[in-house]
């Protein structure tokens, strides 16, 4: 299984932006994340869309990078994820 909680942790870095640091050294292959537990999931295309514009331009562009669409059971309908 997914390690809880995970041995990353989001943060910005200057020069390049946002990305996920290792809180602790990770084994070479060693599983930390796939994709069946995401942190938020947007139940419409409009929540997402009032989520991404309540946050500062910047950041909105940022925050897009991170979602993806994807069926949460076989055959089931698409749902946003960040």
């Amino acid at each position: 299984g997914v390690p809880v909680p995970p041995p990353y942790f989001p943060e910005a870095s200057v020069g390049t932006g946002r990305g996920l640091f290792a809180s602790r050294d990770i084994r070479k292959g060693e599983l930390v994340h796939d994709g069946t537990h995401s942190d938020v999931v947007f139940p419409t295309g409009i929540a997402w869309k009032r989520f991404v514009f309540s946050l500062g331009r910047d950041l909105a562009c940022d925050c897009t990078d991170w979602h993806w669409m994807q069926k949460l059971e076989e055959g089931g309908k698409y749902f946003m994820l960040g």
